[in-house]
């Protein structure tokens, strides 16, 4: 659409204005294709959505129906039911537009008259809109899409908006608001724990307006439109440097040529040998050689460097084991579909089950335990992994309840420092471990011994370390007695975490059931009860 002046009048005088060809049929469909397919790699496997800005109403109502039909042909194509495929095509688009006294009014031309039925037929009224805002603001709710011309260019914060398809003129403030909004920041949380984070928004333009950017935001401050807009060519110059950067540390360390778990190592023997400063440098920049590759994707630009990628992604995780003795977060904050490419890739190689760090009730947890028969390299891999996985379990369970297992987090850490020290042999480190793991077994099932719930035995414990030479039967009666009023608590009012008033109504009552039972040190003891309590029983709050 980016055509001369002379040409644009020339149109003009034949009738054919901007907006006629915009609403071409087959330029509308195979520009709903597009967004299909671009929004399918971009958006869908996060979670987030995106808006659809076109000419007009008429055109508003001509991408609906286009976009249904991709959409709802590509579900009956993976399997999905016709009926089926076409409702939930039709549930995921949403149209916000104003409507118009000519909108229900009979007409001749039957094209005229299919567009004023779809106008009548997907107009929104004042409570429907502010409902489909809502759900489109939500994780997890539909519309995926929303379709304007005029209405939510301005004003309308959705930052789980990730793309805005433009196949509008906007010009200045509209131009500059239209993407000020796009790249609103926004965090969505996993069920595993992980967060997906969307730094910035993508403007895909169909109809030109962002190659005359510059002209179109002049009349701002430069400071104030400064990096408004890159161009994509930008991020996969971008790319070309991250990558070029992270490579020159690998080779500087000499890890190049090695598979990821013997660089892994071998970076951990660099940074115990005094080049610690060397790691954190090539951490760094692994890290920004695979963010903007992610942010790049799904862009075939980055295809030459997907192998790179998942060695140097496998490579971090490895390498954080080994030299932090702790787990590396970044793969839980990669989109869906590098976290899918990233564990198909360490599947394949053989390396999920160094990796992969289970949980203390894993049946396979206690593997690593026997020593008998194991060569000192698999030995100290054992020791690495075990390493991570108790300082994430201990670091859980003090999250819960510092008072009842501080103590577990410090023996990880005292008998990682031994190893690290050369006090303690990878064999002799394991053996300690699979003591310190029986034990913090045999914490988590006491309270079934004393016929308590898990939470008062918390509670037990928190008063325990406070008043430890207190009768140990008052003490647990109390428990029992304070963790009934909170249960009560979480049953009546739900949200009682964030009532001030109510808190306070619940601190009185634990004063005195401290009191009844002739145990001291109430302030402090209702402090750390408290603390507990608001994520023990209102955790859902």
């Amino acid at each position: 659409m980016d055509l001369p002046d002379d040409k644009r009048e020339e149109l003009k005088r034949k009738d054919l204005t901007l907006a006629t060809i915009a609403k071409h049929p087959e330029r509308i469909r195979l520009i709903a294709l597009d967004i299909w397919e671009h929004f399918k790699a971009v958006c869908q496997p996060d979670g987030f959505k995106a808006q659809i800005v076109v000419v007009d109403r008429e055109a508003v109502i001509l991408y609906r129906a286009a976009l249904s039909a991709v959409m709802a042909a590509d579900l009956e194509r993976g399997g999905m039911d016709a009926e089926d495929a076409q409702a939930k095509a039709n549930a995921m688009i949403a149209c916000v537009y104003s409507k118009s006294q000519e909108d229900n009014k009979p007409a001749e031309n039957p094209e005229v008259a299919a567009l004023r039925a779809g106008l009548e037929a997907h107009y929104l009224d004042d409570a429907a809109e502010k409902e489909v805002k809502k759900r489109f603001k939500a994780v997890g709710q539909e519309p995926s899409f929303l379709i304007v011309c005029d209405k939510l260019l301005t004003g309308f914060d959705a930052p789980i908006e990730h793309v805005m398809y433009l196949d509008k003129p906007l010009k200045e403030h509209n131009l500059l608001q239209a993407i000020a909004r796009t790249n609103r920041t926004c965090t969505i949380k996993l069920p595993d724990g992980g967060e997906i984070e969307k730094p910035n928004g993508r403007i895909v333009d169909y109809i030109g307006v962002t190659s005359h950017l510059d002209e179109a935001l002049k009349s701002y401050r430069t400071e104030d439109v400064e990096n408004a807009m890159r161009d994509i060519a930008i991020l996969r110059n971008d790319l070309k440097e991250a990558h070029a950067r992270y490579r020159a540390q690998k080779r500087a360390m000499a890890l190049e040529g090695m598979e990821e778990k013997a660089a892994a190592y071998a970076a951990a023997k660099l940074a115990a040998g005094g080049r610690e400063d060397d790691w954190f440098d090539l951490q760094r920049l692994t890290r920004i050689f695979i963010k903007v590759y992610a942010d790049l994707s799904p862009d075939p630009a980055i295809l030459e460097f997907t192998a790179e990628a998942k060695w140097a992604a496998a490579f971090v995780r490895l390498a954080t084991q080994a030299i932090s003795k702790d787990e590396s977060l970044d793969h839980k904050s990669y989109s869906a579909k590098i976290r899918e490419m990233l564990e198909q890739h360490v599947h394949v190689t053989g390396l999920s089950t160094t990796i992969r760090l289970r949980n203390i009730t894993d049946p396979n947890f206690a593997d690593d335990f026997a020593t008998e028969g194991k060569a000192e390299p698999e030995l100290q891999e054992a020791f690495v992994r075990k390493s991570a996985e108790l300082r994430r379990i201990t670091r859980e369970l003090v999250d819960k309840n510092p008072a009842q297992y501080g103590r577990f987090s410090e023996r990880v850490l005292e008998i990682i420092r031994r190893f690290e020290e050369g006090q303690l042999t990878a064999a002799d480190g394991l053996r300690e471990f699979e003591g310190l793991t029986g034990d913090i077994e045999a914490e988590r099932g006491a309270h079934a011994e004393l016929g308590m719930n898990e939470n008062a035995f918390s509670i037990l414990r928190i008063i325990e370390a406070i008043v430890p030479d207190s009768d140990h039967a008052t003490l647990q009666d109390a428990a029992i007695a304070i963790g009934a009023i909170y249960a009560e608590a979480a049953a009546t009012q739900p949200a009682f975490a964030h009532m001030e008033a109510y808190l306070r109504s619940l601190r009185q009552q634990v004063r005195r059931i401290l009191t009844e039972h002739g145990i001291g040190e109430t302030k402090v003891i209702r402090e750390k009860v408290e603390e507990f309590a608001v994520h023990g029983y209102g955790g859902a709050a």
